[in-house]
């Protein structure tokens, strides 16, 4: 099976059908100036999901929604759009409030007449991230975790246009780039909007279980299939870089990832010195060629173990481990879990 086929999958399926069934809800922060597109497409997609669960939970054709789904303003009033329209709000961010998921809008305009016009929304997601609530912030969003200290030592991204000047106001924030998507613990940090999709639906997953977020995938974001492996960042991401040669490399990998690997083979197969070759993979894909090699093996080993019941000493030895154990070993090291448990844990049954 080619590689992006095998990946599609894990998009809708990582979680599998277990849910957290004591659901606060999600919460959707919005400023002036922010997108109304992020704004409402994410009400609307875990307002579908609210709905399916409730269906799927009580097999009601007009159920009330499983969650709320809320968007909410620093100060309580309405937003106006960066398109000039005014979108209602549901209440102003308190931290009496809990919640599952907080979604952070991007906006378009002066961060630091954002900051200014908005300065609880620092100190509320301080206290949001201290309960380990989830957070994705899109775009510009990421601002208000910067600001907040959150995404110090972490790896971050952002949309492009505010990169250079939030790489400057923050420089102890791990800035990427080439990334599209950054995860550490339970933030979460997106470029761009079609990338906001897939988390959103990795989310959903999450907190809904795999039926909901497959219909969602199929009736809402039919066309708009991505080839993220969402829980570790995705190895999609590793190849938003401009060095051709090391593309090629990684299509070779895509190919002969369950055949002995040697990189001193690969260096000369594609006319790169011995020396100069281990650099310019890590510069290009932020991982050294045997890290990627395991990554890359670990992530068709977790559709394997999901999709299938090949044994896990049969699923070594596909991805290209002669050792179960050392398989097993390494597995857990990347997931913090054998592949035993990831199995019973995550697939679809």
């Amino acid at each position: 099976m080619p590689l992006t086929m095998a990946l599609l999958p894990i998009v809708i399926g990582f979680l599998g059908n277990g849910m957290n069934t004591a659901l606060h809800g999600v919460c959707i922060v919005a400023t002036d100036d922010c997108y109304g597109m992020g704004i409402m497409q994410t009400k609307d997609m875990f307002h579908s999901a609210s709905l399916r669960l409730a269906i799927n939970t009580t097999n009601e054709n007009r159920p009330t929604p499983a969650f709320p789904v809320i968007i909410a303003s620093p100060n309580g009033n309405d937003i106006k759009s960066y398109s000039g329209t005014s979108i209602q709000t549901d209440r102003m961010i308190d931290n009496k409030d809990h919640w599952d998921l907080i979604f952070i809008c991007h906006f378009w305009g002066d961060a630091t007449q954002q900051l200014q016009d908005n300065p609880n929304l620092v100190s509320w997601l301080q206290e949001q991230s201290r309960r380990k609530t989830a957070i994705i912030a899109l775009g510009s969003g990421v601002l208000w975790l910067a600001q907040a200290g959150l995404l110090d030592g972490r790896d971050a991204t952002t949309y492009w246009h505010y990169r250079e000047e939030f790489s400057q106001c923050f420089p102890r924030v791990n800035w990427l780039e080439q990334a599209s998507i950054t995860q550490s613990d339970h933030l979460c940090c997106v470029a761009g909007a079609t990338s906001a999709n897939d988390m959103l639906l990795h989310h959903i997953t999450k907190l809904c279980g795999a039926k909901v977020a497959q219909g969602i995938n199929r009736d809402i974001l039919f066309d708009s299939r991505r080839t993220y492996d969402l829980p570790t960042s995705g190895l999609e991401v590793h190849r938003q870089h401009d060095d051709q040669q090391i593309l090629q490399v990684q299509s070779w990998l895509d190919s002969h990832f369950n055949q002995v690997v040697d990189f001193n083979q690969i260096a000369q197969r594609f006319n790169m010195s011995l020396r100069n070759f281990p650099r310019r993979f890590e510069r290009a894909t932020g991982s050294k060629p045997l890290q990627y090699l395991q990554r890359l093996r670990i992530t068709i080993a977790k559709e394997r173990l999901i999709y299938s019941n090949n044994s896990i000493k049969h699923i070594a030895l596909d991805v290209g481990y002669q050792d179960s154990s050392y398989f097993s070993a390494l597995f857990k090291r990347h997931l913090a879990l054998t592949p035993a448990a990831f199995r019973q844990q995550y697939r679809i049954r």
